[in-house]
């Protein structure tokens, strides 16, 4: 009888032993962690689903109004976690709590985020947009203006006001000789930032050709101010205004393109020209004798200047 006593209690005793130790494996684990929006802001009411990948075991928790979880006690393993909440993008992740553990161990996860369907969906778009960009730029580079021009028109039906896409159709247009449609989104585009030199630019170059030299020359002191070492636009305003007969003002602007270019032989050359209108036969000869240096490559202009310097000597 007594040991029948015996063996009972040591069998009562391995049993909790038993017991106690599964329990200590199931227990293992204390996880806690946050589930946020892309703004940061906490997503509560989200749905974990919790599966172990060993024994398939699942479990199901939400979060709080702060977007906090809190799982309290769980086996050691390998857990496939997805996370649901309406009108958000499901989340797949993985836990590893492969090592097993004698006490419960406190693990505090990465902030999750989370990002809506809408949101979602405008990244996509937005994804796909810019490799459209990217290869209506390379399209450009490589002079294949009418198909780049296609992929330009198919991203601003999505982007319509976006300002660089706006102005690389313009250069595709104006490429494509359709000026007076590369004219509009250089305006529009201008519109919405007067700051945007470039367009600025191509807007003093469409109005040159179209012989409005005062509009001209206002988007060319407006590319000058936004952007002081274009020394194209002090040129062309050269141009203007000694074809105008302004020599003095014309001299100050080729001036200002040495700065940027001093070896600019068009440059001299009408500087030379200015000089020689004012009568002042020194400075002519100065400026024309170091264009025709520059400008040796070029046959009929270095002939032209001989000509002109010909007929000051004599």
């Amino acid at each position: 009888m007594k040991g029948t006593i015996k063996i009972s209690v040591i069998l009562i005793l391995a049993i909790f032993a038993f017991t106690s130790v599964l329990k200590a494996q199931y227990r293992e684990y204390l996880v806690r962690g946050k589930i946020v929006d892309i703004n940061k802001q906490p997503v509560g009411d989200a749905s974990l689903i919790i599966i172990n990948k060993t024994n398939n075991s699942r479990y199901k928790f939400k979060t709080n109004k702060n977007g906090e979880y809190k799982i309290v006690g769980i086996s050691h393993g390998m857990y496939k976690v997805t996370i649901v909440k309406e009108g958000y993008k499901t989340v797949d992740t993985e836990w590893d709590m492969s090592t097993s553990q004698q006490r419960m161990k406190r693990v505090k996860l990465d902030t999750i985020t989370m990002i809506s369907e809408g949101k979602y969906k405008e990244f996509m778009l937005n994804k796909e947009l810019k490799i459209k960009y990217k290869e209506a730029k390379k399209l450009i580079s490589n002079g294949k203006y009418e198909d780049a021009r296609k992929e330009l028109e198919d991203i601003i039906k999505n982007k319509p006001d976006e300002i660089n896409i706006n102005y690389l159709l313009g250069v595709c247009l104006d490429k494509l000789g359709k000026t007076d449609e590369a004219l509009k989104v250089f305006e529009k585009v201008a519109k919405k930032d007067s700051k945007f030199a470039p367009v600025v630019f191509k807007l003093a170059i469409i109005y040159q050709n179209n012989k409005n030299y005062e509009k001209a020359i206002e988007y060319y002191q407006k590319t000058t101010d936004l952007d002081n070492k274009n020394w194209v636009a002090y040129y062309n305003i050269g141009i203007l205004m000694f074809q105008a007969n302004k020599d003095d003002e014309a001299i100050k602007y080729f001036n200002s393109v040495l700065k940027t270019n001093p070896k600019d032989g068009s440059t001299f050359h009408y500087l030379g020209l200015c000089y020689l209108k004012k009568g002042d036969n020194k400075n002519a000869v100065k400026y024309l004798e170091e264009a025709k240096k520059l400008l040796k490559k070029d046959k009929n202009k270095v002939k032209s200047i001989d000509e002109i310097l010909s007929k000051i000597k004599k």
